[in-house]
């Protein structure tokens, strides 16, 4: 793994992790979920080989430096591939290429057509609006762990 994955994947699995009360990590549930069953940001639908109940950290680690390394972060510019990895997590891989194609390159303009798909999303498909302020704050969140200044100077 790399350091500039070691660094950002803190801030992937922050947003993608559930805790039980005791603190123990949870296997998410959730029927509006369109991934099911999740551990860790990992999910069923898209890893069908891997069984997401006894998913470990480190596990979960190693599937995302995969994906990490499959989409190439380490060739983007800082920022831009960051942004990219997050949209591959949270949306998948074709939406995170084409909000890049929109982004013209910037990490900003990125986040910010993400959060329009997210809107978009969220009043074309009634279920998935309890999870837009989800989306909302974690662009936010990618925006400050990024430090790319004020919001309104894009």
């Amino acid at each position: 793994m790399t350091d500039r994955f070691n660094k950002f994947i803190p801030f992937i699995l922050e947003w993608e992790t559930e805790y039980n009360k005791d603190g123990s990590v949870r296997t998410e549930r959730d029927p509006d979920d369109p991934g099911g069953t999740t551990r860790y940001g990992i999910d069923q639908r898209s890893h069908p080989r891997v069984d997401i109940n006894s998913l470990t950290l480190e596990q979960a680690k190693d599937i995302y430096f995969k994906e990490w390394t499959n989409a190439n972060i380490e060739d983007m510019p800082t920022g831009l591939g960051e942004v990219y990895f997050n949209a591959l997590v949270n949306a998948g891989e074709g939406r995170a290429r084409k909000l890049s194609a929109l982004s013209g390159g910037s990490p900003k303009r990125f986040i910010m057509e993400q959060g329009k798909f997210y809107r978009k999303l969220s009043e074309g498909r009634p279920v998935m609006r309890k999870f837009l302020r989800g989306w909302i704050n974690r662009l936010n969140a990618l925006w400050d762990f990024l430090k790319l200044g004020n919001p309104t100077t894009t």
